[in-house]
């Protein structure tokens, strides 16, 4: 069940914060529709599960944290 959800023309987006909340916790960032993070995992679970995301495609976090200072290299 969702607590927030925001949407841009019908496609979840949210600059300034995760686009959905869910009420057990669960949180994912998109931009455009696609899960998308600079500054931390796009999407993280209560259990500390969490995926790294740049504009949609998904990254371990090692890869994303040298990707996200590098953006030509994408």
């Amino acid at each position: 069940m969702y607590r927030q959800r925001y949407f841009v023309n019908g496609r979840f987006n949210r600059e300034d914060g995760p686009a959905v909340e869910c009420v057990n916790g669960d949180k994912a960032w998109y931009i455009n529709g696609k899960h998308h993070r600079v500054d931390g995992p796009a999407v993280e679970y209560p259990d500390g599960t969490k995926y790294y995301y740049l504009n949609g495609k998904e990254y371990s976090y090692d890869y994303w944290n040298v990707a996200r200072k590098m953006p030509w290299a994408l």
